[in-house]
């Protein structure tokens, strides 16, 4: 290629860019939805280089320029302080979004991109910018914020909005506003057998239905996996409602083909009607699920309506559902109480109790309060295994960071003895934690020994043959029978708190004490007095030989570092704590 070709080339690509620059600016210019302008800060006037203001504001460039602040006049009041908060001495471009209301009342929203020119002195002097009109932008991110990807169907930031105006809308009118919640039985299962791929069409086939149940009152959103809710505003009657809900039972009654696939689809429905099931929204939404969840506990495929007997029935299973969710989540911690030996004044033991930092209380929940739900819903299983596990492996920590061998003692209820695999776990606990068997001693209350005698005795003739000690906790509120004990290989005796607080007020009481005692020892076990809190009931105890003592005279359970700061005293002062108790 000569010079000449060369530099004709470079000639041609010369006017290709400077025709392709023109026709840019042509378009800037001429577009519609883009408006070019530019302002003297300093003597305040306004130009237009573009059509697009009109366009854009419904107000002719003539009228921007009699009036300079016309724009400002323009944002819409919730979106004043976006512009009031731009500052011109920030490196370009300076960019804002917001809306405006056009001449004609139309809401637009509008983006700006700023360029100030600056003095030496670095104050803003003259403005170009260019203002596009991003009203679709906008919708289509808001369809795709408030629209289900999957079903296409109004979701749940849609519901929210919708509900909040509806109710409204009830107060305003004095009338009715219901929500239909609904939630497909055994939707898993779909999944699981064919798929989630299976699962999406199943789930778009169920929208489809859906949507032929809606009307102009009528609305239908998909909420999240499986549950749809419909919102039915201005109800005259609860009877238009409840032949909806028929209407829906009566259309997932017969079975349903998908890809050739023959399918069972049930759902179970819950109504709760404004104002008289909640006057606010959260309220009535929480209300139509107890429904709903009442309507699957009966057997599914049914609707229920909410009321105070569904709801008394609920704060149970609501109860089981935040257990659930902090053992999921594990919100639970364990509180240490020390045991101490009556004659040495040392630290021998300490019993592990559990606690429940619940984020829905919002408060430390104690164990009575949830433990025997724990039982009822079978949960004791994955809590008392969490709670075998972390208190050997705590033992085991002070071990190995150089404090003396303590006993450490955990409760073990009915529903964990009953387990077929409660010695297994008790054997893995012991192997992955390292902790010797010696040092740990399980309790169960005395009404749990007597219940079933023949797999208790069993477990703890299993559980002595591992080195594992047994303790009967709460002795003298139940049977109190020493028949039983005399069958059974029990290490310790634990004189119920009671007893204890009876002591220095009841003759009977301290007759029957040394009583136990006497027996306790004649049988080869030990006894642990519970809930000293006086010196006058640890003088008693020490007296008629009681082996340990645990209580608020010496410690309140504790946090595991606080617990380990009280060895550490107990430890390295080497002082008696019996004697500083009662100092």
């Amino acid at each position: 290629m000569d010079s000449r070709t060369s530099r004709n080339l470079v000639q041609i690509d010369a006017n290709f860019d400077l025709k392709l620059a023109q026709l840019a600016v042509h378009h800037l210019l001429n577009s519609e939805d883009i408006c070019i302008f530019a302002q003297d800060l300093k003597n305040g006037t306004s130009a237009f280089g573009s059509h697009g203001a009109e366009k854009i504001y419904g107000y002719s460039s003539e009228e921007f320029r009699n009036d300079p602040l016309l724009w400002k006049k323009l944002i819409h009041s919730e979106d004043v302080s976006i512009a009031d908060k731009v500052s011109l001495t920030d490196p370009p471009p300076i960019r804002t979004e917001y809306r405006i209301i056009r001449k004609d009342g139309q809401v637009r929203w509008v983006a700006n991109s700023l360029y100030p020119q600056l003095d030496d002195k670095g104050r803003p002097i003259s403005l170009t910018g260019i203002t596009i009109d991003i009203t679709k932008y906008q919708q289509r991110l808001r369809s795709m914020a408030f629209t289900d990807f999957l079903t296409q169907l109004p979701n749940r930031h849609q519901f929210d909005e919708d509900i909040s105006t509806a109710l409204n809308e009830a107060l305003e009118y004095d009338d009715q506003t219901a929500i239909i919640y609904v939630d497909f039985d055994g939707f898993k299962r779909f999944n699981d057998k064919y798929g989630h791929q299976f699962g999406d069409d199943v789930l778009r086939h169920i929208a489809k239905l859906l949507r032929e149940f809606e009307n102009v009152r009528t609305r239908i959103y998909r909420l999240s996996g499986d549950e749809f809710a419909f919102i039915v505003r201005h109800v005259s009657d609860i009877d238009e409602v409840r032949k909806l809900a028929e209407g829906l039972l009566s259309k997932f009654r017969a079975s349903i083909e998908i890809a050739k696939t023959p399918l069972e689809i049930r759902c179970s429905i819950g109504v709760a009607l404004y104002p008289d099931h909640g006057g606010d929204v959260a309220t009535l939404l929480r209300n139509a699920d107890v429904a709903m969840y009442s309507a699957k506990e009966e057997g599914g495929h049914r609707y229920r309506e909410y009321s105070e007997r569904i709801q008394t029935m609920d704060e149970k299973a609501r109860l089981v559902e935040w257990l659930r969710k902090g053992v999921t989540d594990q919100e639970f911690e364990l509180h240490y109480q020390p045991k101490i030996d009556t004659l040495t004044g040392k630290v021998r033991g300490a019993e592990a109790l559990i606690r429940w930092r619940s984020k829905e209380h919002q408060r430390v929940v104690p164990p009575n309060e949830f433990i025997p739900l724990a039982e009822e819903s079978g949960l004791i299983r994955d809590i008392g295994t969490w709670v075998l596990e972390t208190a050997c492996q705590q033992n085991k920590m002070w071990q190995d960071s150089g404090f003396p061998p303590l006993c450490m003692c955990v409760n073990v209820s009915m529903v964990q003895l009953e387990d077929p695999e409660f010695l297994d776990v008790v054997q893995r606990v012991l192997k992955n934690t390292g902790l010797d068997p010696q040092y740990l001693e399980l309790e169960v209350t005395e009404s749990v020994l007597v219940k079933n005698m023949e797999r208790t005795s069993f477990i703890i003739d299993q559980l002595m043959s591992l080195g594992i000690r047994t303790a009967v906790d709460d002795f003298g509120v139940g049977y109190s029978s020493f028949h039983y004990l005399a069958h059974l290989h029990v290490k310790t005796l634990k004189l119920d708190r009671s007893f204890v607080q009876d002591l220095t007020t009841s003759p009977s009481v301290a007759r029957i004490v040394p009583a136990i005692i006497q027996m306790a020892h004649a049988l080869h076990m030990k006894v642990v007095a519970e809930g000293v809190e006086q010196k006058e009931q640890l003088d008693i105890l020490k007296g008629i030989q009681c082996d340990q003592v645990q209580g608020f005279l010496f410690s309140r359970p504790q946090t595991q570092e606080k617990f380990q700061e009280y060895l550490l005293d107990a430890h390295e002062e080497r002082f008696n704590i019996i004697t500083s108790a009662v100092q």
